[in-house]
């Protein structure tokens, strides 16, 4: 195996690569192909640390070279000595990337059919209106970001072997330093969408009293975009950065966790029809939190730009659906604690009927929350389930997308 190649270190075949590069594809087959692989051999999960490590520097390479991408296809070879049932599991699951691709552009050609026909009913109906308020969250979720329960258990266990790399642990922080330097002075295009207003949002306490309270709320009617139009993909550690430079300018902020669902929770009341882009979101990407949880010291911080809100939160080990975990106390004071609602019984109910997926939450395991304590929330909704990650580390890991918002307190 070719030590430098990054897609040789990722076990995968060269005709593969090279068809979903020519396809345009290759970019979210990677990231699905990149968490399936991690479910089962990040250290948390019970797998290996050095391997995890190996293949997070391997996708991290092509994240960040993409114009490398054909000078490494051409170094590679097919097969790279790899057990045929392990490439028979990757092309499989490059033909459900291209099925559920296939679903997902016949879906958007009915959209463009059902505005044409409601413009031309009305006279004054446009494709953008109709696509902006259409009812996406209640459709059948084709998102590529979640394949583990089709792909199965034992996923990575024909993969090649991966020389283990010596803990570099400076490097890899200075690394991540510099990444977040970057992440702040990029710059980001002025989004044309109009931001969701929501007025009169309050967060409480683990005694549900009021904590804190927002008299308006605007928040980005978009994810973040970059300079091509792209969304903007970061670690939380980045957008972090990225939004204290934002609040100097633009006075927009890394709305935490609580704030996140509060104002998913009043869209979901109100049956809002801009809750269905936030959703899309969460469908095709990771959304960012600014939540941070240190597991050794048993406290979530609910980061806001100008302060921060410490809250005790001594969140119980595994992994639990949330309308089972919250039948237990000290799960429900760990969720009010996370989400500061009013009712924090409601928390399962409104992200499943926001999602249309049963909610999921997922925690470091016992050495995890001794090695690494401080970890980072996304949210993400998969095919089966809606995920709520509390696991992944603040500065490294996939990234995903983010939405400002600004405030005026109460």
């Amino acid at each position: 195996m070719d030590d430098s190649n990054p897609f040789a270190k990722l076990g995968l075949q060269k005709e593969v690569v090279q068809f979903l590069h020519r396809q345009g594809r290759l970019d979210e087959f990677l990231r699905t192909y990149y968490r399936s692989i991690q479910i089962h051999i990040h250290p948390d999960r019970g797998g290996d640390s050095a391997l995890a490590a190996a293949v997070n520097a391997a996708y991290d390479t092509i994240r960040r070279q993409p114009a490398h991408i054909e000078a490494w296809i051409k170094t590679m070879s097919n097969g790279h000595g790899i057990n045929p049932e392990y490439l028979e599991l990757i092309e499989g699951l490059t033909a459900k990337v291209e099925e559920l691709q296939g679903v997902e552009k016949d879906y958007r050609k009915l959209q463009e059919q059902y505005a044409e026909l409601l413009a031309s009913r009305t006279g004054d109906g446009t494709k953008a209106d109709v696509r902006r308020a259409s009812p996406k969250a209640e459709r059948e979720d084709v998102s590529t970001d979640d394949f583990e329960e089709s792909i199965g258990r034992d996923f990575f266990g024909d993969a090649p072997e991966v020389k283990r790399p010596k803990a570099r642990r400076v490097d890899a922080e200075a690394d991540a330093a510099a990444r977040t330097r970057k992440a702040g002075r990029e710059k980001a295009t002025p989004s044309i969408a109009e931001p969701i207003v929501l007025e009169n949002i309050f967060l409480y306490d683990l005694k549900g009293k009021a904590a804190l309270a927002y008299k308006r709320l605007e928040l980005d009617g978009e994810a973040v975009r970059g300079r091509d139009g792209k969304y903007l993909i970061k670690t939380q550690q980045e957008w972090n950065d990225y939004y204290e430079h934002a609040y100097t300018t633009e006075r927009k902020e890394l709305p935490s966790l609580p704030l996140l669902y509060a104002m998913i929770e009043r869209m979901h009341d109100e049956k809002h029809p801009a809750l269905a882009s936030v959703v899309q979101d969460m469908r095709e990407n990771w959304l960012c939190a600014g939540t941070v949880i240190n597991y050794q010291k048993d406290i979530a911080t609910h980061k806001w730009i100008d302060s921060k809100y410490n809250v005790t939160c001594k969140i119980p080990l595994g992994n639990h659906w949330l309308d089972e975990a919250i039948k237990t106390k000290d799960w429900k004071q760990a969720l009010q604690a996370l989400f500061m609602p009013k009712d924090v019984e409601r928390v399962p109910k409104v992200l499943h009927a926001v999602s249309g997926k049963r909610p999921y939450i997922w925690t470091p395991d016992t050495e995890g929350r001794k090695s690494n304590p401080e970890r980072a929330v996304w949210l993400d909704i998969g095919t089966v389930r809606f995920y709520l990650y509390c696991y992944d580390y603040p500065f490294s890991g996939d990234g995903g997308r983010a939405r400002g918002v600004r405030g005026e307190s109460a």
